[in-house]
């Protein structure tokens, strides 16, 4: 899953992934998405938690060192947990090693506002 506005996704179906509008999803997609979000909100909450933890006991310049490193850890440690394979990456990327899969590039070059599923 991942997000896009109105605007057209060039090029997903390039990779195979092409968009579905959210009132077609079939019941299966319906439960794929549902653990999609689920996934995302845990990965959220457990970097959200330990930013809090690392800035309310050391210094707020430590949580760029939370993004930096521990980031991808926690979401291999939510992916495994849950089942699915989840991370971060950006249209301006900070880390070159969160590149997004070649599927996603051009909706997220599209500065997504609402959700676009695949």
């Amino acid at each position: 899953m991942s997000c896009s506005s109105n605007k057209p996704v060039a090029d997903a179906t390039l990779t195979g992934w092409v968009p579905v509008p959210e009132a077609e999803l079939s019941a299966e997609q319906v439960r794929q998405k549902e653990r999609a979000v689920a996934a995302r909100e845990a990965l959220f909450g457990a970097l959200m938690a330990r930013l809090g933890e690392v800035v309310s006991k050391e210094r707020p310049a430590a949580a760029v060192e939370v993004c930096q490193v521990e980031a991808s850890q926690i979401a291999q440690a939510k992916s495994a947990e849950l089942g699915v394979r989840i991370g971060r990456t950006s249209d301006r990327l900070r880390n070159p090693n969160n590149q997004p899969p070649e599927w996603a590039k051009s909706t997220l070059a599209s500065r997504p506002e609402n959700p676009v599923f695949f």
